[in-house]
């Protein structure tokens, strides 16, 4: 049934103009482009007002961190146990163990005193990576001794936010799901030697293609926020009741990554589900990958995945096409409100 909806969950936001810088780029028949290269740090630099380097994977670019810092095979790094599999996988290949962190079941964010997961033979703690989820800005858990450096994944948030900025790196990954769809990642940190180191170390940046693709996304950043604001606020603007809850963060917090509801059991959260697929809507978990195994047993992360569900949400999505998801929301509660408890 999925490959027949009409109206899809997501959406890269690719217009015509990065198209054609995009083309721009390939026409000069060069792989790698040192001015757009520099261009794509230096856009990142002035956004988070600190350095910036480039890398064409994840891969790479944990390894070499590791390697810069001087990390043991084996060493520790607590993690948001929703990290996404670019960044597990890195840390795979790299032979970090991820030390798993649970989420507050309401949010699907880092939740203060939660359950962790280490795995067994783990090595000393060398650092936090914690993400900025769903778009919205989260700290670290003040209550348990923070890592040696703390590190912040941003490709939620894009922009700097109240709460953000806190971790000595911030560290970005492009695809087709994030804010800003491309391909690569980014490293930030607020002390220029290390960023240089890398930049010295690197054998893979972005090619150019990547750079073009992100240079004209980067050129109507707010004009994406801001329509991802305005989607939002229509979304928040629902008055449902009974088995179905929106998100309770304030709206000026976030950059609205995607929309999801919250429900109160898995069986409202599938019944919704099946009654917007009979209206050609689709809606689905807001993790679009699997988390990790070990992670999923986290009594937060379970919760929270049984029952949130994502709702369509992306820049290209118009507002009578809202308005339908809107108006069959509003009567999945309607009826729901009639059935007995």
């Amino acid at each position: 049934m999925a490959g027949d909806l009409t109206i899809p969950l997501a959406r890269a936001d690719i217009t015509r103009d990065d198209e054609n810088a995009v083309r721009a780029a390939l026409a000069r028949n060069l792989w790698y482009d040192a001015d757009l290269l520099a261009q794509w740090e230096q856009a990142w630099s002035v956004l988070w007002d600190r350095p910036a380097v480039a890398f064409a994977d994840p891969v790479e670019l944990i390894a070499l961190l590791k390697q810069r810092l001087h990390w043991p095979s084996g060493a520790a790094i607590a993690a948001d146990a929703l990290l996404e599999p670019a960044w597990r996988e890195a840390c795979s290949a790299a032979w970090l163990h991820l030390v798993w962190h649970d989420l507050d079941p309401r949010t699907g964010l880092l939740r203060e005193q939660g359950t962790t997961l280490v795995p067994p033979g783990s090595g000393p703690l060398q650092a936090g990576f914690w993400r900025h989820g769903f778009g919205q800005p989260t700290r670290p858990d003040v209550s348990w001794e923070p890592p040696p450096l703390l590190m912040e994944e941003i490709s939620g948030v894009v922009v700097p936010r109240l709460g953000c900025g806190w971790g000595g790196i911030q560290v970005a990954h492009f695809d087709g799901n994030r804010i800003l769809p491309g391909v690569g990642a980014v490293l930030l940190s607020n002390k220029a030697s290390l960023v240089a180191d890398l930049r010295h170390m690197r054998r893979h940046p972005p090619g150019s293609a990547a750079c073009a693709l992100g240079l004209s996304l980067l050129s109507r950043l707010d004009t994406i926020l801001a329509k991802r604001q305005q989607l939002a606020a229509a979304y928040l603007d629902m008055h449902p009741r009974g088995r179905l809850h929106l998100p309770a963060s304030a709206a000026q917090d976030r950059s609205w990554e995607g929309f999801f509801l919250l429900l109160n059991n898995p069986t409202d959260r599938d019944a919704l589900r099946g009654f917007l697929a009979r209206s050609r809507i689709d809606a689905a978990s807001p993790v679009w990958y699997q988390p990790d195994t070990a992670a999923r047993q986290l009594p937060g992360v379970r919760t929270f995945l049984e029952r949130s569900l994502a709702i369509p949400f992306y820049p290209a999505l118009e507002t009578a096409t809202q308005k339908k998801i809107i108006n069959r929301i509003h009567r999945w509660v309607e009826r729901d409100a009639r059935q007995p408890v």
